[in-house]
């Protein structure tokens, strides 16, 4: 499925804007991406999935600066990411080779990515569709 946006919005239909942070890219980080703030700095998360930390997402730069939601953001370029709230629908970055079904419980798999949740892992977000096999990266619908 093609998707353009990573905040896709609350399952209520209704208008309110997502909670954002803004700082600068320490590396190149792909929209959908699990991030950490450190002052102005923000990083792909390299949590294992074992502790929680804060659900932040890298958003996408958006077509009407010309880029599209597979471009990066620039390592020094300004970024903004999104905090997805309960009820809210976002699309995140798989880690290659998940098997997943609608439902799922994720969490981080340390690479900025995420993975199906072992029964230790720290939830984030639940799988909205089902996945097979995808690419490293791949974005899949979920939520809080």
């Amino acid at each position: 499925m093609a998707y353009n946006v990573i905040w896709v919005g609350p399952a209520d239909g209704s208008n309110h804007k997502p909670l954002t942070v803004e700082g600068t890219a320490g590396t190149a980080i792909l929209p959908g991406t699990l991030v950490a703030q450190t002052g102005d700095a923000i990083a792909k998360s390299d949590n294992d999935g074992t502790t929680a930390s804060r659900l932040l997402l890298a958003r996408e730069i958006g077509e009407q600066f010309g880029k599209k939601i597979t471009d990066a953001i620039a390592s020094g370029d300004h970024i903004i990411c999104v905090a997805p709230r309960s009820g809210e629908f976002f699309n995140v970055c798989l880690a290659a080779s998940q098997t997943l079904v609608a439902g799922d419980a994720l969490t981080s798999a340390g690479d900025g990515t995420f993975k199906k949740a072992g029964a230790a892992d720290a939830i984030y977000c639940y799988a909205q569709v089902a996945s097979t096999g995808a690419a490293k990266n791949s974005l899949l619908l979920a939520t809080v």
